[in-house]
């Protein structure tokens, strides 16, 4: 188990400078800017008291810097190195930023997979001036040339209204989806030794809880755009939420309370979208009943529209006339 807390002294900090260069970010401890005045430093702490990873802020005026994400090489690939950017995230829209601002020479694409855009080193400079990154890459010639990345927060007005950028989500309704769905039900139906729900044939590659009567499992490949989601499936073969007995009825609801803390603690959800679908007309292609676990973020492009809301504007968008 893997905790988040801040760095308060000057041997925390010490800690954050051989993250950095342990971890390669940089290779000379007397050119690291980092520094605890006017800037947050999370450390990510085994239960031992051993620290694998680290995440700062750097404060601007309604803007951060994040600097200094380090993850040990025998930690990545875990999540952790998301858990810390979506802490420092929500430390900075907590805070009342409106952007956060980063350098990256070689990880570009994974920042803008956690919603980050190219911006030019000018943009960053002209938002965080005096941050000490930004300085000592000034001093030192460095700064334009390093690509410079950027998430902008919706803006809060007033401190009531959010203005969100308006998203508009396009569902392909042209009569095939649910065919598909009927024809993925009645294959899964006749060749029960390929239903991959039955045959638990992908959970090994993922990370898995389970009790007596029922497993939940979480495996990147099948993420799809909604990172840290999984699924509560019964051992036994079972078609429907509806034709769960009493006795697994209460191992799902048990087992959804373990994968709720584990998520609470490793990935900090700001809310969940928990559901069934139930046969092919409801969303459910696979016989068998399976629960969603869905972890949601303030900062989620969808934050704030659940299930009904999705049906609701689907409906009204094809309503028919009467």
């Amino acid at each position: 188990m893997v905790k988040l807390r801040e760095a308060l002294n000057a041997t925390d900090l010490a800690t954050v400078l051989d993250l950095i260069l342990v971890t390669g970010i940089s290779t000379e401890r007397s050119l690291i800017t980092a520094t605890l005045h006017g800037s947050s430093y999370w450390l990510a702490e085994q239960e031992e008291g051993r620290v694998v990873g680290c995440i700062g802020l750097e404060y601007g005026d309604k803007a951060s810097l994040l600097r200094s994400a380090a993850v040990l090489h025998e930690m990545q690939g875990h999540g952790l190195g998301k858990l810390l950017a979506r802490h420092a995230l929500k430390a900075a829209q907590e805070r009342g930023d409106r952007a956060v601002y980063l350098f990256s020479h070689s990880a570009g694409g994974y920042w803008q997979r956690l919603g980050f855009r190219p911006t030019t080193p000018d943009d960053l400079a002209a938002a965080l001036p005096d941050t000490p990154q930004v300085r000592g890459g000034l001093e030192r010639g460095w700064l334009w040339h390093e690509p410079a990345f950027r998430l902008d927060f919706p803006i809060s007005t007033h401190g009531t209204a959010v203005e969100r950028e308006v998203v508009n989500v396009h569902i392909l309704l042209d009569g095939t989806l649910l065919p598909q769905r009927q024809r993925e039900w009645a294959h899964h139906l006749a060749q029960p030794d390929e239903n991959p729900l039955t045959t638990r044939a992908d959970f090994a590659g993922g990370f898995t809880l389970e009790n007596d009567l029922c497993v939940y499992t979480q495996n990147p490949k099948h993420f799809d755009g909604l990172p840290h989601s999984g699924l509560i499936v019964t051992k036994r073969p079972c078609e429907t939420v509806f034709d769960l007995t009493p006795a697994e009825a209460a191992a799902v609801h048990a087992l959804l309370h373990e994968v709720r803390a584990y998520l609470d603690a490793t990935v900090q959800p700001d809310g969940y979208t928990v559901g069934w679908n139930v046969y092919p007309a409801g969303g459910q292609h696979i016989p068998h009943v399976h629960l969603h676990v869905i972890p949601r973020w303030n900062t989620d492009a969808a934050a704030g529209a659940g299930l009904r809301y999705f049906l609701k504007t689907v409906a009204q968008a094809t309503e028919r006339p009467s």
